[in-house]
């Protein structure tokens, strides 16, 4: 009788997460959803942390064993297509499983992170060890598959959150996957080993951003304009420093406004909640990243030097700033699922950068609208993984791994890899423009 009582209980939880979000998937609700009593839920839990983790758990379980007969089942140059299918047909097959396990876990504790974190971590070990057997000769892609992992599964949930079939992804995360198939013996970018950091990028301030200080008591000699930019920024910067200091569930009106030093009634004239503040907060990092990233890229003389000198400038800018990348890496999640998908989209902006000069010729064969949502899912999951590790600094010695991801799709592996190697080194570009590569990728 306990037993089912708990099995019931944790069939229900993803089903409870995905229809109300991490956030709101209470013991109240859960209890609901699985037909028992809150009496019999504190009897099998401690609280809705561990009843979550053991869910995860199962379904991890589960995950893990599709994974593993898929790549079993198939040859070592056949194992990320194979891991790739099966993580799409789990999806397909468990929405509200896979929705908690790769989206929804984002929103919760340090602990929750950690479950989701090892989960994908294990799936992409599934496949390590498949390449250890592979002969050096064995084309693979040449990407971290615990990035590349992580990242599908961030696109996965998108695309469910969208009421859009994830099925219909195989074909161009495939083709998309295969762009970076290298020789194993010729692999450089499958670990996420830091390289020593480039030099400063030219356009990066001298300084970081910082809030305004605060204003005089008393009745500023300032435009109304002027004090409401003052007030916002304020605040704003006060939920960056707080969320990313202890994650979004620290964050609440009355610790916002006492870092900011305004008025409870200020913080409502210019936001209807917190909710909305962190939106504002995601405009306000990403149109100065924007700013810093897009000026570095236009400032250089081709393709692939543009998107390496943005790269340099959007790693150095966000070690600079960490506070404001940061506290969106680690707390759009958890402000709901409508805050996530924000935070997507204005990701995907900057994989305009890598359609630059396609105008007027075909587009490269890996270069996709899907293989650049994925490009973008997995950058994502890069400076994610490095906060949750290290924090943002150091995230420029990784500046090489993140241009092969976006380059390998638009350049092919090999020449995206050479011309990585030259950039690092610090050589002459100039010639490396005229080696045989498509119009659009020059």
């Amino acid at each position: 009788m306990r037993e089912a009582q708990r099995q019931r209980l944790l069939t229900a939880v993803p089903e409870v997460v995905a229809e109300h979000g991490f956030g709101n998937a209470t013991v109240t609700r859960l209890v609901a959803g699985a037909g028992i009593s809150k009496l019999t839920f504190y009897e099998q839990f401690a609280g809705k942390e561990d009843c979550v983790l053991a869910a995860m758990a199962e379904i991890e379980q589960s995950l893990l064993n599709d994974v593993r007969i898929a790549v079993e089942q198939e040859p070592v140059e056949r194992a990320p297509a194979a891991a790739l299918q099966a993580l799409l047909a789990f999806a397909e097959r468990e929405p509200a499983a896979a929705t908690l396990l790769m989206g929804e876990a984002l929103a919760g504790s340090p602990r929750i992170l950690d479950a989701r974190d090892r989960s994908l971590g294990r799936v992409a070990d599934l496949l390590e060890d498949a390449y250890a057997h592979a002969p050096v000769e064995t084309l693979l892609p040449d990407i971290s598959p615990l990035v590349w992992v992580g990242g599908v599964g961030r696109l996965i949930v998108s695309k469910q959150s969208r009421g859009e079939a994830t099925a219909a992804l195989q074909h161009d995360l495939e083709r998309w996957l295969e762009s970076y198939r290298t020789p194993l013996g010729h692999h450089r970018w499958r670990d996420l080993i830091p390289h020593p950091p480039p030099p400063r990028s030219p356009g990066l301030p001298l300084n970081p951003l910082t809030p305004p200080p605060p204003l005089e008591p008393g009745r500023p000699r300032l435009s109304p304009a002027i004090v409401a930019t003052i007030h916002c920024e304020r605040i704003l910067f006060a939920i960056a420093e707080i969320c990313y200091g202890g994650g979004y569930d620290t964050v609440a009106v009355a610790g916002i406004v006492k870092r900011a030093g305004v008025d409870k009634r200020v913080f409502y004239s210019l936001f209807a909640n917190k909710q909305a503040a962190l939106s504002a907060l995601n405009e306000f990092a990403f149109r100065h990243t924007m700013a810093i990233t897009a000026a570095a890229f236009f400032n250089a003389s081709s393709s692939s030097k543009r998107v390496w000198e943005a790269t340099v400038a959007l790693a150095q800018y966000v070690e600079q700033n960490p506070m404001l990348p940061g506290a969106i890496l680690l707390g759009s999640y958890a402000a709901g699922r409508f805050q996530a998908q924000h935070v997507e989209d204005l990701a995907h902006v900057f994989t305009l950068f890598l359609q630059d000069g396609s105008e007027g010729a075909a587009p490269c064969e890996g270069l996709t609208i899907i293989a650049l949502e994925a490009i973008a899912a997995c950058a994502f999951e890069v400076g994610y993984r490095q906060t949750r590790s290290h924090g943002l600094q150091g995230l420029s010695g990784l500046v090489g791994h993140l241009a092969h991801i976006s380059l390998a799709p638009v350049l092919g592996a090999a020449e995206a890899s050479r011309r990585i190697e030259l950039l690092l080194a610090g050589t002459n570009q100039a010639d490396a423009e005229h080696h045989g590569l498509c119009a659009s990728c020059v």
